[in-house]
């Protein structure tokens, strides 16, 4: 079950809000929510949801054995390597052990045989969030949950279960004991949701067709055109940030629909103008992770210059591996750590952000990040050669087949690219300014945002039934 698809969004949700709604208090909305998040979660495969709720249960009862000894510095580290070695060993386990064996047997030769393992809904964030609250608890920056019902909602709520944010227990704990849902909470958790499923199957899912075609992951990619790996690349790009902003919008929606409010994870990253801005800019949870439970304990950039190289290294090997596990993930973090640790360089000798403040910026970081989806879409080395190959290097410029497409979807790109900057919700901020003046402006507001909510809801229907969904942006003009 996915937010995108027809069973969640005509059955699932409009179920769950409505029996949600009914229950009048905190608890009893907390008991809808968790029976919701099981059923969700249980339609993955029973298997998993043994493993979620066990590794929960490991994680809140290793993080009450921390609290009860806070006055014991030494046990209390102990409960929590132990704790943080498991839930990194589970993980490892379900994401790496084919990785592991692949690359043993490229290696050495010997023939081990490949486990197929197949990867738990969501187990790279749910491990995470885990690990972030037994590191606070020991820290002492939150207290231990005591309720386990409360515990499992944070580890397992199905509105960021799959996709994020990593949800930091300090920051959603008061919510879990005390929230008011108001009518324009849910509204505006309505408008986000319906927004993020639109840029999800109208936007991103088409820009990952054409990517298929104009930057194929097979033997073709030798003979595309050069101008056809580029624009691929773009609607590529283009797919990465709309797919995956899309189920963060889908996630506060819902979340702020059941009166949750959560940190956003992404703040327009192709906007940034330095490497460094766009990782402040994107899966903003993710970067927050490692800055504040690997980068700063093993000392940041308050070290000296060698073991500060070391320390982004890491981090970078780290959030490469998180990504995928295959070897491409890796060196597309790596690559990140050459410009990340360039840029520190040169901030730090000219003593301004220099590049970063021109325009010239904001062209050199989108060229970085759009080749680094380059390397991040190839596991296969071979392939990953042959399109960087012919997009430097290639025997044909364009050919009419990337010409017809250009024309066909100018369109399109302008609007895809449209939304991946601030525009539209310097529009909604205006909107909701001008609402503020009186209940005239208010009511209009209201009417032009529930129209194109209910558009964008009715077109979205459409994609999802496997109709056409990108009709009045091409072949139309």
């Amino acid at each position: 079950m996915t937010f995108s698809g027809l069973f969640f969004v005509l059955v699932f949700l409009p179920v769950f809000l409505i029996i949600y709604l009914l229950a009048k208090t905190v608890r009893a909305r907390n008991a809808v929510l968790l029976i919701f998040s099981i059923i969700f979660y249980a339609s993955a495969g029973i298997g998993y949801l043994v493993l979620i709720i066990a590794l929960s249960f490991f994680g809140w009862y290793t993080g009450a054995r921390i609290w009860m000894e806070k006055n014991d510095e030494k046990r209390k580290k102990a409960y929590l390597v132990c704790g943080v070695v498991l839930l990194i060993a589970a993980l490892g386990f379900f994401k790496y052990t084919g990785f592991v064996e692949r690359t043993i047997n490229d290696i050495t030769g010997v023939g081990l045989p490949v486990l197929k393992i197949a990867l738990p809904l969501g187990i790279s964030f749910y491990t995470f969030k885990i690990i972030s609250y037994l590191v606070d608890v020991c820290r002492g920056t939150v207290p231990a949950e005591n309720s386990f019902r409360r515990f499992l909602i944070y580890t397992m709520s199905f509105h960021h279960v799959m996709q994020g944010p990593i949800v930091r227990y300090g920051d959603i704990r008061p919510q879990l004991r005390q929230r008011r849902l108001t009518r324009s909470d849910f509204a505006d958790g309505l408008f986000r949701f319906v927004v993020g499923l639109g840029k999800k199957v109208i936007l991103a899912d088409y820009c990952g067709s054409q990517a298929d075609v104009l930057l194929p992951t097979s033997s073709a990619i030798s003979s595309q055109p050069v101008l056809s790996l580029w624009i691929g690349s773009v609607f590529f790009t283009l797919q990465m940030y709309l797919d995956f902003s899309a189920y963060t919008d889908m996630a506060l929606g819902i979340g702020r629909m059941c009166g949750f409010t959560y940190m956003e994870n992404f703040n327009y990253p192709y906007t940034a103008k330095s490497i460094t801005d766009f990782w402040r800019r994107w899966h903003i949870s993710l970067s927050q992770f490692f800055r504040d439970y690997v980068y700063i304990p093993m000392g940041g950039s308050r070290v000296a210059p060698l073991r500060h190289v070391f320390n982004l290294l890491v981090v970078w090997f780290l959030t490469g591996l998180w990504h995928g596990s295959s070897w491409n993930f890796i060196l597309w973090g790596l690559y990140y750590f050459v410009f990340v640790g360039i840029e520190h360089a040169f901030r730090k000798k000219a003593g301004n952000p220099g590049i970063g403040r021109s325009i010239l910026g904001h062209i050199y970081a989108l060229l970085v990040v759009n080749f680094g989806w380059v390397l991040f879409r190839y596991t296969d080395f071979t392939q990953l050669g042959a399109a960087i190959k012919g997009m430097f290097a290639g025997s044909t410029f364009a050919d009419q087949q990337i010409i017809y497409t250009l024309r066909s979807n100018v369109y399109f790109l302008i609007v895809a690219v449209i939304a991946c900057t601030p525009l539209f919700k310097c529009i909604d901020n205006k909107m909701s300014a001008a609402a503020d003046k009186g209940s005239a402006a208010e009511f209009t507001v209201t009417i032009v945002k529930t129209v194109f909510a209910a558009a964008i809801f009715i077109w979205s229907l459409f994609a999802m039934a496997g109709n056409t969904y990108t009709p009045f942006l091409y072949n139309q003009f």
